[in-house]
Order: C-alpha cells, then sequence, then structure tokens
C-alpha cells in the first residue's frame, strides 16, 4: 500500500450553546459501476459498459485520503498563539495533509478518464444528476442546523448554494462541478503534448491567482472559500488523473517518491516562512509547494495502482465507497466533538483537544455511514449518501 501518511489542517468552528454555530473554515469528490468522482460509491459512479469490477485500490485510496479530510478540519490554526508548539504542530501535520483534497480530484479525473462512455453533454449531465442531490439535502440540513435565519433570505441561500458555504467546505462539490463541464474539452484533446501545455498553463494561471490574491490582500478571494472556488487553483489533478486514465499511463514510482521527499521539505520551508505573516497561508493546500507534493501523491498513487491492487484492506475500501457521504456529513461530528470536548474539561487551542475531535468525528462518521446504509431507504440514499 503506498505510504502516505494521514494529516491535520485549520478549520474554525465556533458558536454558542450546544452544538455551535459552523463557521467558514479559516483557511480553506445489469452492469457494475465505476466511481468517476473521487468521493462515494453511487452518487459518486457512472454505469461503464466496459467496466466489469469495481477497483478496490482506488476505493482504498479515498478511504485514506477521507481519513485524512476529517483530520483536516478537526484542528485549525486560527487562534493559536504564533510562538506555541501548537502551531508549529498543526502547520508540520498540514504539510503532510495536503494531498487529500487534490488526490480526490486525481482519482475523479482518472476513473472518468477510464470510462468508455462517451464524454458529450448528456454524460455531464448524467454526473451532475449524481453528485448534487445529496449536496443539496445536506446543505439544507447544515443551513437547519446552523444557519436557520437564512431560511427566509434566498440571497444568502443561494450563496450558500453556490459557493459552498452550507456545509461549510461545499467549495470541493463545486470545482467538481467545474471540472466535470470541463471534461468534455479535455477529452478532445489528443496530443500529448497539448494535456501537457493546458495542464502547466492552467496551473500557472492558478497559482498566479492565489499569490496574487493572499500577498495583495484582495477580498474577497484572499479567504476562504473564495480562494479555494476558481477551478484553476486545483487544475492539474483533474486533467493528470484523466490523462492517465484515457491513456493508461504509468509514472515512475522511484522518481514520484523522491519529488514526494523533496516537494514535502520544500512545503515546510514554505509554511514556516509565512507562518508568522499568514499562518492561515502556511496551512494552506493551494500555496505551491503544497501543490507539488500533492501533484508528487498523485504520481505515487498512479505509478502503485497495479502493484497495490493484489493487495486490499476491507475497512479502508468501504470507507472510501462511503466517502461522499462521509465528507458532506462530517462537520457536524466535528461541532459536537468539540462541544463534548470543552464539556470534560479539554482546554481550547491544544493538540490533546484536536486530537479528541479528530478521533471522535472518525468514529461517528464511520457508524453514521454504516448506520446510513443500513436504513436509508433505496428511494432516498440518491439523497442522503449520495
Amino acid at each position: 500500500m503506498i505510504p502516505i501518511k494521514l494529516c491535520c489542517v485549520a478549520m474554525a468552528v465556533g458558536g454558542s450553546s450546544g452544538w455551535r454555530a459552523i463557521e467558514e473554515p479559516a483557511c480553506e469528490d445489469g452492469e457494475q459501476v465505476v466511481a468517476t468522482t473521487g468521493l462515494g460509491e453511487s452518487a459518486m459512479a457512472i454505469s461503464s459498459a466496459n467496466a466489469s469490477v469495481r477497483d478496490p485500490y482506488w476505493d482504498q485510496v479515498k478511504g485514506i485520503a477521507i481519513l485524512a479530510v476529517i483530520t483536516i478540519h478537526s484542528c485549525y490554526v486560527a487562534g493559536l498563539p504564533q510562538n506555541s508548539f501548537a502551531l508549529s504542530a498543526v502547520l508540520a501535520w498540514r504539510q503532510i495533509a495536503n494531498f487529500a483534497v487534490p488526490v480526490f480530484l486525481a482519482v475523479s479525473g482518472y476513473l472518468a478518464g477510464r470510462s468508455k462512455s462517451p464524454k458529450d453533454w448528456h454524460w455531464v449531465f448524467r454526473r451532475l444528476g449524481l453528485l448534487l442531490p445529496a449536496y443539496l439535502f445536506w446543505t439544507i440540513v447544515f443551513v437547519l442546523l446552523f444557519h436557520r435565519r437564512d431560511l427566509i433570505d434566498p440571497v444568502k441561500m443561494m450563496e450558500r448554494l453556490f459557493f459552498g458555504t452550507g456545509i461549510g467546505i461545499g467549495y470541493f462539490v463545486i470545482v467538481l462541478v467545474q471540472m466535470t463541464f470541463l471534461t468534455p474539452l479535455i477529452d478532445r484533446v489528443h496530443k500529448s503534448y497539448l494535456h501537457v501545455l493546458a495542464m502547466i498553463t492552467l496551473t500557472v494561471l492558478g497559482i498566479s491567482f492565489t499569490y496574487t490574491m493572499q500577498l495583495y490582500e484582495i477580498e474577497p478571494f484572499n479567504t476562504f472559500p473564495m480562494s479555494a472556488l476558481f477551478f484553476a487553483v486545483w487544475y492539474p489533478f483533474y486533467h493528470l488523473g484523466y490523462f492517465a486514465g484515457k491513456r493508461d499511463w504509468n509514472p515512475s514510482s522511484k522518481a514520484a517518491l523522491g519529488l514526494a521527499i523533496i516537494t514535502l521539505a520544500l512545503s515546510f520551508a514554505e509554511a514556516f516562512f509565512w507562518k508568522g505573516t499568514l499562518p492561515a497561508f502556511a496551512a494552506s493546500q493551494t500555496k505551491a509547494t503544497s501543490l507539488a507534493f500533492s501533484l508528487s501523491i498523485t504520481l505515487l498513487i498512479l505509478a502503485n495502482r497495479d502493484v497495490a491492487e493484489r493487495r486490499s484492506v476491507a475497512f479502508l475500501a468501504w470507507l472510501g465507497r462511503a466517502s461522499y457521504f462521509v465528507y458532506l456529513f462530517h462537520l457536524i461530528p466535528v461541532s459536537l466533538s468539540k462541544t463534548i470536548a470543552h464539556k470534560v474539561g479539554l482546554p481550547k487551542f491544544t493538540l490533546s483537544e484536536m486530537l479528541f475531535v479528530a478521533m471522535a468525528t472518525i468514529l461517528i462518521s464511520i457508524l453514521a455511514a454504516f448506520t446510513a446504509q443500513k436504513t436509508v431507504p433505496s428511494f432516498a440514499k440518491r439523497w442522503v449518501l449520495g
């Protein structure tokens, strides 16, 4: 199995009594089916006449990535003292963690590329019809739990839907929708050098956007979620995955591992460079060195797919199939676990609090996914489980 460590990233959760209101994160898915969005099972799947089995390797990759996402959202940099060990530990952990969302996008692109279905507008709308119902359902659930006043404000509701703030971290779904619309265009590119050129050009565009917004403090694009919604910020991962799936391209495992070591070191260096002035950006997935590390992890995953297919960890594969539900749901137990942590006396802004929240959220999310799979009626699974 690919040696990917799990991770931790910044997110602010605050509020008053009971389950505290979730704030927007300070920093920043007949025939068998083949998942094509990188998250989940049914709503994240597209029928393929040529697909006879579901590949457990990719489910395991998604299982690891969703665990990383949970630990990411269980800890934070906002409010941590500048010179504290906790801030340094969270920043260090985050540099390892930042592969999660890029890997989901790469898996999505890879499985879309492997699918033999024509990438036309019918494909696009079928895919959106599988992706969006659960997103809409959980957005409404989150608004009912944490933002009830917005129900009578159409502008606020549209903002929460289109910017992903209804569930707090819906930006991933919005980015995936953009990638879905771009897929027919990517599919029409036949020359390898044009694929490479497109990836490089849009990556440079995305990085330029990110650093311009951050360094010149251009609001609201220098803060989450606006900083994460532009597709070019995440572009190379989906396209690289699609290219590898379509062309059955295998990168070198040794080169990918070497690149991972180098880019992780650079990511640490950049993070601690920004620590004193832009701590949220220091933790960010979208800074250049973090994107480079995530790219190397993506290459490592692609390089090892044939070897690792012979091994299977049933739990991770199951969790990967449930990953879309877990992604949409898990900020509820994050909020609940934070409340419990403080009730039992764990102090705020400590690593012990964050570790408790991460472990409790993982456990609750697993139990919730298992229960939902067993109890939700078939007609409603598309809306609840995805």
